[in-house]
């Protein structure tokens, strides 16, 4: 007992209590009674249960409770891909090969258009066919690059035969189709049967088979992506790519680098070549990887006359390339199912690239457009740089405010004679060759803006976009920018940077009224080329910026480069907005926010420079997305046909390439829809690309998005790991304030998350969403404030302070904790009852149905003491003979072992229960099972500095738990809709409904689009329900969040 004394005499001089916000947590009104009894029939009905009843039909489930009504409703779906995905495992690949090296060693590839058979059993009744009929194919097919998007050639491996394809132009030399159809297209099969078709990036192959474009009739023809089998389990984050090519350490990271190679070993690259290496790299494949990459190369370069030469060795190549990737499949399959165990995943896989986007002759339109106006604008602002550049290599003055708009115009025609120059006084251009070039009349920098000599001496009306480099380091130079008051500056090795002076000495310094230049180093490194830098111009002009505009904070432990050896001029790198790295191009759209903001603004020129930067602002979405969308496989159907007004109208569709499972949380991935950002801004280029996708007649295309996805999901984890312990009858919808926030908080009264946080720290709503959004993918209190200090505008103290305050106000502080023995939970049940007052003041932690108490050495000790005392009070007189020291110990599964958790904070219950997740040795998703990949996952036991990687990567297990769970629930989302859509509402209806872009799910429905955003609302809640009843750790029915059903998140527009 003296022990327990002098703990708690100790312990209340450190015990602090976390300053409670003003928030008001909303009561939750959740489904309708019918709707409850329905989902949850063994539950009793909450007393929060909405009085607004539902009249809708409500179909029977097909079991007694929903996690097994989905994987009942899962293998019902998948059973029969399932089992022909178990043969394909069976394949005689060693009887494949042999007929394929007789197939090469007597060139019996035949150089005809369509399909030919290569019957294993019998090479002499080598025939042509319409398609393959096998149900299970190993396929691949290549193209020629400079012919464009559609197919060359293909091979198929089935169980009994090879099969090969070719298209009509490397058979018999048509032209490239202005306008590609169905018959430019491989047919692949009957779509009324079931077939599974196996390939590596299946979806690039897909969108070039003739049955992903037909409309009518859902095809039950479905693909397996090996790359997507492969990404979840063996790939890697995009922060790891680059530390698997060049394994580049920091110095705390050089004294824990032993695991590298370990957690090299279990780790793959995407390609074919890669994941085959990664699963046979202890056998011997015969694989002449040099005459593979020559044949590669030859499909990306070469013209489609070198395919024809050569044709019989390129069938050959993309026949072993299917060899390639059925191996990879052998291996892959059985390790999938047992790390992906739920049959939703399996449908998910086979149904996530299964994409249909119908089009019509406006994708063509508007395509010319923007390339028209894209054009017109970049040609403007190439015409005012070369204006303003050629003004400055003629020292001449930028143009006053008050001269006549025809006096400008004048003047521009008027070319400028050459003065004085003026290199010995330029900041941002000091370190260029000033010298006079007598054959172009200008100086020799200027000349290296252009392209070409030739284009030097153009009259300014004959230049447009192709004259110049529009990204020339030269551009911010000529316009004199600036960072807050410091110019920016360009080095070789560190990228774009700025420079800062170093206070004290330049002051002393330039004290001599003589001096006005420095001679300093144009780069950071040693040894690097000195030239005079004008230093009383430059300390001038960033106290006058400095006294204009404000300070622009520099944190104490940025790292800067000295330039000259008295220390006067340093460099600072610009933010990459990755976080490393050099930064190539201040005027990208990643740094959009600052020169809106007037963080970053031009100095000269700065008419000029308004009609550049509204081109670099309107045209940078399209100049990035023209590549993608000129590359999407379109197909018409000149037969469906009509007119628009004056335009002649002609239907067509894209069976888009996506990648069902293309990162380490298996999220979908394609390089165009996928990644397309929801801008609404009229005049940005090209931001309507989503509306040219666009129903064919008697069709309605209707979108659904669930809105904050993955917040929402984080949140109901918090909420079910803090409420497990309690019985499902007291378990309330929205019982953290983060989840409140979710269910219930609204823009539209400041109730939201952004909203609240906003208002605690008088910030901008758009700051505190950008800061909440960060923190949950893993940004720190170091990150939040330097975005307030750059984007904010705020000094460091109170960016420093602000973002202290916003961890403590939504994470909570960080305190450490001990977990108590599992066997001693009812202990802390009882003291709860019967101690606790105030629930919401406890510092004893609740995850996961585990309790954790305060350390001795934390600032919430004394409530650990408490406990202890109250126990000691209530059960001494069952020591019988033992110490108390004893007792107390045994209260803790390992008292030494002590974790660092939140408390106090909106989200600190979602923190902890990430937290604590990613620490298991086998993590999986709590809703599906599914098992994390060997990059983020635990280490073998006994790898060097496997503690070092884990928390290197702890940040990063963190996300991945949210966003695989998010892919979960689209997941159970497809599968809900295929039975309402497909296979009840179709009993009745008779309907024509398919998809047509799976992210935010799209359905198109030939009758009721009311109707199908209700049968939309009804799947949602389906999936929405399931992963409420999923229990946090064991995958079992439990109920932990039924309540999120209750909330409307699905926006649906048609």
């Amino acid at each position: 007992m003296r022990r327990v004394s002098i703990r708690i005499e100790n312990l209340r001089r450190l015990s602090t209590t976390p300053r409670r916000s003003n928030f008001e947590r909303k009561t939750i009104e959740t489904v309708c009674p019918r709707i409850h009894k329905y989902l949850f029939p063994n539950i009793s009905i909450p007393s929060t249960s909405s009085s607004t009843e539902y009249s809708g039909v409500l179909p029977p489930l097909v079991a007694d409770n929903l996690i097994d009504h989905f994987r009942i409703l899962a293998e019902n779906q998948t059973g029969k891909y399932r089992k022909m995905l178990e043969e394909a495992c069976e394949f005689d690949l060693e009887k494949s090969k042999k007929v394929l090296e007789v197939i090469d060693r007597n060139q019996l590839w035949r150089y005809e258009t369509g399909w030919t058979k290569y019957p294993f059993e019998n090479l002499e009744e080598i025939s042509s066919i319409d398609a393959p009929e096998d149900s299970i194919l190993f396929f691949d097919i290549e193209l020629v690059v400079r012919d464009g998007t559609l197919p060359t050639l293909a091979i198929a491996l089935g169980k009994d035969a090879w099969y090969g394809w070719c298209s009509d132009r490397l058979i018999n030399e048509t032209e490239i189709p202005m306008t590609p159809t169905a018959d430019h297209l491989i047919p692949i099969g009957d779509i009324g049967r079931e077939k599974v078709v196996i390939g590596h990036n299946v979806g690039f192959d897909r969108a070039r088979c003739r049955e992903a474009f037909q409309r009518e009739n859902g095809s039950k023809i479905r693909f397996m992506d090996t790359m997507s089998m492969s990404i979840p389990m063996y790939g890697m984050a995009d922060h790891q790519q680059a530390l698997y090519e060049t394994y580049d350490t920091d110095r705390e990271e050089e004294m824990h680098n032993e695991w590298f190679n370990s957690w090299k070993e279990r780790v793959s690259k995407n390609s074919l070549i890669a994941v085959h290496h990664h699963l046979y790299s202890q056998e011997a494949v015969e694989n002449d990887e040099s005459r593979k990459l020559k044949q590669r190369a030859s499909f990306v370069k070469d013209p489609i006359e070198t395919i024809r030469e050569q044709f019989q060795s390129l069938m050959t190549y993309c026949a072993r390339d299917n060899i390639l990737c059925a191996e990879i499949y052998v291996r892959l399959w059985p390790e999938f199912i047992r790390r992906f165990p739920h049959p939703a995943t399996l449908y998910g896989m086979l149904n996530m690239g299964n994409v249909y986007l119908p089009i019509n002759t406006y994708w063509k339109m508007f395509y010319e457009q923007n390339e028209r106006i894209c054009e017109e604008k970049k040609t403007d602002a190439t015409k005012r740089i070369v204006e303003a550049a050629r003004m400055l290599s003629n020292g001449e003055e930028e143009e006053g405010d008050g001269e006549e708009e025809d006096d400008v115009e004048e003047k521009v025609k008027k070319e400028p004679e050459p003065q004085k120059n003026p290199a010995e006084n330029d900041i941002w251009l000091w370190h260029q060759d000033w010298s006079l070039n007598s054959k172009q009349e200008c100086s020799e920098w200027l000349i290296k803006l252009f392209k070409a000599r030739s284009f030097v001496k153009l009259p300014l009306e004959d230049i447009d976009s192709h004259h110049i480099a529009l990204k020339s380091q030269l551009i911010p130079g000529i316009f004199g920018f600036v960072i807050g008051p410091y110019p920016l500056f360009k080095t070789r090795s560190k990228g774009w940077g700025f420079l800062v002076p170093n206070w004290k000495p330049v002051e002393e310094f330039l004290s001599d009224s003589d001096v006005e230049y420095i001679e300093i180093k144009t780069d950071v490194t040693e040894g690097a080329t000195k030239k005079t830098f004008p230093i009383r111009k430059f300390f001038e002009m960033v106290k006058n910026n400095e006294y204009e505009f404000g300070e622009f904070p520099i944190s104490p432990d940025r790292k800067g480069f000295e330039l000259d050896e008295k220390g006067m001029i340093r460099f600072y790198q610009l933010d990459h907005p990755t976080g490393e790295g050099n930064v190539g191009d201040p005027l990208t759209k990643h740094f959009a926010k600052d020169l809106k903001e007037m963080v970053l603004r031009p100095t000269r020129y700065e008419d000029n420079f308004k009609v550049v930067l509204d081109s670099i602002q309107t045209t940078q979405f399209w100049t990035s997305y023209r590549d993608r969308y000129h590359q999407e496989v379109a197909i018409w159907s000149p037969e469906i046909n009509w007119k628009s007004g004056e335009i002649d109208m002609m239907e067509g569709s894209i069976a888009a390439a996506v990648v069902p499972a293309g990162t380490v949380s298996r999220r979908s991935v394609h390089k165009l829809w996928v990644t397309l950002t929801n801008q609404s801004t009229e005049h940005v280029i090209g931001t309507g690309i989503k509306a040219m996708v666009q129903s064919p007649k008697g069709f309605r295309l209707v979108g659904a998005d669930v809105d904050s996805q993955e917040q929402w999901l984080a949140a109901l984890y918090g909420d079910a790991s803090e409420e497990k312990r309690l019985p499902v009858d007291q378990r309330v919808a929205g019982k953290t304030a983060f989840s409140n926030m979710m269910l219930a908080g609204s823009k539209s009264d400041n109730t939201d998350l952004h909203s609240v946080v906003a208002n605690q720290l008088k910030i901008s709503r758009n700051h505190a969403k950008t800061l909440n959004y960060a923190r949950l993918y893993g940004s720190g209190e170091s990150h939040a404030g330097k975005h307030l200090m750059r984007i904010g505008g705020m000094k460091q103290a109170d960016a420093e302070a602000t973002a202290s305050h916003l961890f403590k106000l939504t994470k909570g502080e960080t305190a450490k904790f001990m977990k108590l023995d599992g066997k001693m939970n009812c202990l802390v049940d009882k003291y709860i009852e019967e101690e606790v007052k105030d629930p919401d003041s406890c510092k004893i932690l609740t995850i996961n149905g585990d309790y954790f108490m305060p350390s001795y050495n934390s600032q919430f000790a004394s409530e650990t003491v408490r406990f202890e005392e109250w126990l000691l009070s209530r059960y001494s007189s069952l020591l019988e003979g033992s110490s108390t020291e004893k007792l107390i110990l045994s209260l803790y599964e390992n008292p030494s072992e002590q974790r660092k958790l939140f408390v106090g904070g909106y989200e600190s219950s979602t923190f902890n229960f990430l937290e604590t997740s990613a620490a298991a040795h086998d993590l999986r998703t709590p809703i599906l099972g599914c098992q994390i990949a060997d990059s983020l996952g635990k280490l073998p036991q006994g790898t060097p500095d496997s503690d070092f990687f884990d928390k290197k990567y702890k940040r990063s297990v963190m996300n991945w738990i949210v966003q695989s769970s998010a892919v979960d629930f689209l997941h159970l989302l497809l599968v809900s809709m295929q039975w309402l859509f497909i296979e009840e509402y179709l009993k009745s209806h008779r309907n024509q409904i398919y998809y047509v872009r799976v992210r935010s799910v799209f359905y198109r429905s030939k009758y009721g689009s009311a109707t199908a955003v209700v049968e939309i609302h009804k799947a949602h809640g389906y999936g929405n329900s399931y992963c409420a009843e999923v229990d946090m750790s064991s995958n079992k029915s439990s109920v932990t969040g039924y309540i999120l059903y209750g909330r409307k998140v699905v926006d649906c527009d048609y």
